[in-house]
């Protein structure tokens, strides 16, 4: 029997190991997103250097001695992401497609973000559905998520469901990450970082355990977007046990503050609220206020930052029209594809028309 028990382990084991053709897979997706980095960036000498480099980061991760190297801190839109060296972003790639493929470890998730889900359109409009069909609504997000995370708790949830010492090795040193800018170093003792392809991920499943709460309970529409989640049900009483279960959920098990300025409890035929940038009622489907404010602050950001470069004085040649100025500054290509996107964003959640919250401008511009 234990020689039976040894050698399903050492063929589990082999089956985990880090692949040639996996790091080539990620190696080529971190190539792509990266092909308009500047000259500078490591990823040039990275790919020069490939099939040298490539046996090394195989060698390192088998064996276990594979380090990751400090992140740099970059403000983008007025919010701190984190850039891997691309070494390091390659072997984040290759891992977030073992956890994946491999370990399947956000099957029991139920996050309309995780890919195969539906994405925004799908939660926004299954929100909307319920309104129909149920009384009562609890709309809440965390406060500041991806920084509150527990490392204790996540590499706990990841233990449970990961038995190769070697990825939760990598994984602990993803979450220890030493950070610089400007050229002070810190060490991370809470949270996870932005701008990773595993932080997505590790996000969904981290709210497990609220996952598996919801759908041991009947009778109720439950709706999650990675920390956004919307709750309804009919009953008074049985939607104030779950509003117990969860903030005992988030508090205790999960170490969690919930952002109470984002709560909003009430009736549905009564009352609107905001989820996912939209403001949703029964038959009402309208942009959020914040979302238009937001879109307006980034466009005086990225205005302001484009004003001092020399992107200020390219034009976009499409909607906006080539020579659109407002007074003396120009409209950069960034701002114009931007507005475009929301636009596109907005259309692509209801074929229905849908209109700015407070206003009566339709989100189908005329370009």
């Amino acid at each position: 029997m234990k020689n039976g028990k040894a050698m399903n382990q050492s063929s589990f084991k082999k089956e985990l190991i880090f692949t040639d053709k996996l790091i080539q897979k990620a190696f080529e997706k971190v190539c792509y997103r990266r092909r308009e980095y500047s000259c500078n960036n490591d990823i040039w000498e990275l790919r020069f250097n490939w099939s040298e480099r490539k046996i090394e980061i195989l060698e390192e991760l088998n064996f276990g001695t594979y380090r990751f190297d400090a992140v740099k801190e970059v403000i983008i839109d007025g919010q701190i992401y984190e850039i891997w060296a691309s070494s390091d972003a390659v072997v984040l790639e290759a891992l977030t497609t073992l956890l994946k493929d491999k370990y399947h470890i956000t099957n029991e998730c139920n996050s309309y973000h995780l890919k195969g889900k539906g994405g925004v359109k799908a939660a926004v409009n299954k929100v909307l559905n319920g309104t129909k069909k149920y009384k009562y609504f609890y709309k809440n997000d965390i406060k500041k998520y991806y920084a509150s995370i527990d490392h204790d708790v996540l590499l706990n949830i990841l233990k449970s469901k990961i038995p190769d010492r070697s990825v939760i090795s990598i994984l602990y040193q993803f979450l220890k990450r030493t950070r610089y800018r400007d050229g002070y170093y810190k060490s991370t003792l809470k949270g996870i970082c932005r701008g990773s392809s595993l932080s997505p991920i590790l996000g969904a499943l981290y709210l497990e355990e609220m996952d598996k709460c919801m759908k041991n309970t009947k009778n109720i529409l439950y709706v999650r977007y990675m920390d956004d989640w919307v709750v309804m049900c009919d009953n008074r009483w049985k939607f104030k046990r779950i509003i117990k279960k969860v903030f005992r959920i988030l508090d205790s098990s999960l170490k969690l503050e919930i952002a109470y300025e984002k709560t909003m409890v009430g009736k549905t035929k009564t009352k609107c609220f905001d989820f996912l940038g939209f403001n949703i009622g029964v038959d009402v489907l309208r942009v959020a206020k914040m979302s238009v404010r937001k879109l307006a602050e980034r466009i005086i950001m990225k205005l302001s930052d484009s004003k001092n470069t020399a992107h200020s004085r390219v034009y976009d040649s499409g909607c906006l029209g080539a020579n659109s100025t407002k007074g003396d500054l120009s409209i950069p290509v960034s701002v114009s594809k931007y507005v475009r996107r929301w636009f596109i964003w907005i259309k692509s959640v209801n074929e229905r028309k849908i209109y700015l919250s407070g206003t009566n401008i339709k989100t189908s511009p005329s370009c």
